[in-house]
């Protein structure tokens, strides 16, 4: 873990009734993974730079390094931001020293996002911390920003600058391909054509060359099926939501609904094992009706529900014009989302 530098820290509040300025921050980084903790030396000021690299140690559970092993691995690396007090008093008895931590932030990553992240050979980013809006004994206050904009005048979020890899890079599942060959889509060669063709379309702006396109998705019969057939107005269950409140709400009340349905990773339908990972396997698709019965999925299953739920709704709350749409894409720590 290299900790490079934080930005837009909280300053100390000055003294009431001091006409002294407040002593700037003395900041550390402590990183934590899996009973293990190390921490940068202290750096000063609400902009600190430490450009220092930390290492935490990882040990497979059981020492199996296999894929299916390392996938289900649920710790997480956890960086904290710390400002330190030092307290000094003498007594009778010699002199005590005291060093007190105050919370800044934090941020986490969860070590499957670590571990799939593995094969670009590392993070590396400005990540924001997870940090109340107000503090005691510290001011969020920034020096004044020129600008015109509505933007120049707001707060902007204390966030922790830093790059994490894994090293030596571990075994990584074995990768598929495009799911456009003759095997996935047997007889469909009009299909076939007409999906290569779209996938080129949306590839072809410069700034898009880079991004993948998922057109198709494994359902659980382990056929594969286009990826919008999963997407259909769905009436939500009645005790879900009030429909008579306004649509927002009813909105809501509807994200809430599909938050509680339990989180799980589509490999962990294979049924576990020791085995190494169908590839396949690491991108599975529920229907709605299917995710329900399991009462379980991943990202993909608990968007499409919502958004399924949410193009139900809205017609018939006179808001027809509006349409919720899924995006697929990757972010950094969450991973796939």
């Amino acid at each position: 873990v290299t900790v490079q530098r934080a930005h837009n820290l909280p300053r100390r509040r000055t003294v009431p009734g001091s006409v002294a300025a407040p002593h700037p921050l003395e900041c550390i980084v402590e990183a934590r993974f899996d009973n293990q903790m190390a921490e940068t030396p202290v750096a000063k000021g609400n902009e600190p730079a430490w450009n220092s690299r930390l290492r935490l140690k990882f040990e497979a559970p059981s020492n199996n390094w296999g894929p299916s092993n390392l996938l289900k691995v649920a710790e997480s690396l956890h960086l904290t931001v710390f400002d330190t007090k030092v307290w000094e008093s003498g007594s009778s008895e010699g002199r005590i020293r005291k060093v007190e931590k105050r919370w800044l932030g934090s941020v986490q990553f969860p070590f499957t996002t670590l571990y799939s992240s593995a094969a670009k050979g590392r993070i590396d980013g400005v990540f924001a911390l997870d940090a109340p809006p107000h503090m005691i004994g510290y001011t969020n206050s920034a020096p004044e920003r020129k600008g015109k904009d509505i933007a120049a005048s707001l707060p902007r979020r204390p966030s922790l600058q830093v790059c994490v890899s894994l090293d030596p890079p571990l075994a990584q599942p074995g990768s598929g391909d495009d799911g456009l060959d003759g095997n996935r889509l047997p007889g469909q060669a009009a299909l076939d054509s007409l999906v290569r063709t779209w996938i080129a379309d949306c590839s072809r702006p410069l700034h898009c060359r880079s991004r993948t396109y998922e057109a198709l998705g494994r359902s659980l019969h382990r056929d594969w099926v286009l990826a919008c057939r999963f997407m259909t107005p769905q009436p939500p269950p009645q005790p879900a939501y009030n429909s008579s409140l306004p649509l927002e709400k009813q909105m809501l009340q509807l994200a809430r609904f599909v938050g509680l349905i339990p989180f799980l990773d589509d490999f962990q339908l294979e049924g576990g094992g020791d085995e190494d990972v169908d590839p396949d396997s690491l991108d599975v698709w529920c229907t709605s009706n299917e995710f329900i019965d399991i009462m379980a999925g991943d990202w993909e299953e608990h968007a499409a529900l919502l958004c399924n739920f949410f193009n139900h709704i809205c017609p018939q709350t006179g808001q027809g014009q509006l349409k919720s749409y899924l995006v697929v894409g990757r972010a950094i720590p969450e991973g796939n989302t």
